[in-house]
């Protein structure tokens, strides 16, 4: 009886080794990998099918391995990131493949990351310092997430160093231009009574967002003074060419402004004995006394800084 040929087929192991993988990543963000899988012999491994699946055993995402003249035995994962913190170990296997002539084996590796609440960085910016006392304090307050989630309407609460809310508001509707994700509103505040340093705290409640988020208080300080009861104007020359200077820096009191092209600055302040400080590059610095008993126009003439 004639002796039948098998056909006989290799069996080549196969490895898989994770190029890339984060460390930490926000929960529910988008989560980037990149697997490499290989055979000793060098073949050919385009078309093997990976899985990546959760300690459970759950499947978390399934993809197909490209052609090596295409990425090398490489593939990129791009999968959704658990929404509970904590850390987590899942493992990307490489699926047995069958060819005629070469078979491969299957292979697996683990890999773990930290699943990270986001956060929220609160600010505050043009604080209009100093201010009367009572008078209309001016701020914005902005918040960013840190996986870019919507804070659109997010309520926040501003409190006093007592902790006392003084103030409530919700961000607003539309990102801050030229900024990532800062979303932000202004407000028109009580200013104390009381002439002084006052440090305020913004706090947030996220506890409507769709992700769990943890934030951090952020403090701000001003400065109430005497109601600025009279207009000062400040003429800013050169000593010697008698020239306008302009972008010249006018401090009176605790009140501040800058010249024109006319160099001239006007500022509103407080009556009785003030510091006049004016500052500009190039030229020596400034300061007197004056004696504000109601409007008045001030000149200042400075002189070159002489030079070293």
């Amino acid at each position: 009886m004639a002796e039948v040929d098998k056909e006989v087929v290799e069996t080549h192991p196969t490895s898989i080794s994770i190029v890339s993988v984060p460390d930490e990543v926000d929960a529910g963000a988008d989560m980037a990998l990149r697997i490499n899988v290989s055979c000793p012999s060098g073949c050919d491994l385009g078309g093997t099918t990976l899985k990546i699946v959760d300690s459970q055993g759950n499947g978390i995402a399934e993809a197909v391995l490209p052609p090596p003249e295409e990425a090398g035995n490489e593939i990129a994962f791009t999968v959704k990131a658990p929404a509970e913190p904590g850390e987590y170990k899942w493992a990307v296997s490489a699926l047995p493949q069958a060819m005629e002539e070469i078979s491969h084996e299957g292979s697996s590796a683990e890999f773990s990351f930290t699943v990270k609440l986001h956060t929220i960085s609160l600010s505050v910016w043009g604080v209009s310092s100093p201010i009367g006392r009572g008078e209309k304090l001016k701020v914005t307050v902005g918040g960013a997430c840190s996986a870019n989630c919507s804070l659109a309407g997010l309520p926040f609460s501003i409190e006093d160093a007592e902790g006392e809310q003084v103030a409530a508001g919700e961000l607003g509707e539309e990102v801050l231009p030229q900024t990532k994700g800062v979303y932000w509103t202004e407000l028109e505040l009580d200013a104390p009574m009381e002439q002084g340093v006052h440090k305020w705290v913004v706090k947030c409640n996220p506890t409507d967002l769709e992700m769990p988020h943890q934030w951090k208080p952020c403090e701000f300080a001003f400065r109430t003074t005497m109601p600025p009861e009279h207009t000062v104007t400040v003429q800013v020359f050169d000593l010697y060419t008698e020239l306008p200077l302009e972008d010249a820096n006018v401090m009176v009191g605790l009140f501040r402004a800058t010249t024109n092209e006319e160099g001239i600055a006007v500022l509103r302040a407080a009556g009785g004995k003030q510091d006049l400080c004016v500052s500009k590059q190039g030229y020596d610095f400034f300061q007197t006394s004056v004696d504000i008993t109601g409007d008045e126009t001030i000149k200042v003439e400075l002189m070159l800084a002489s030079l070293m």
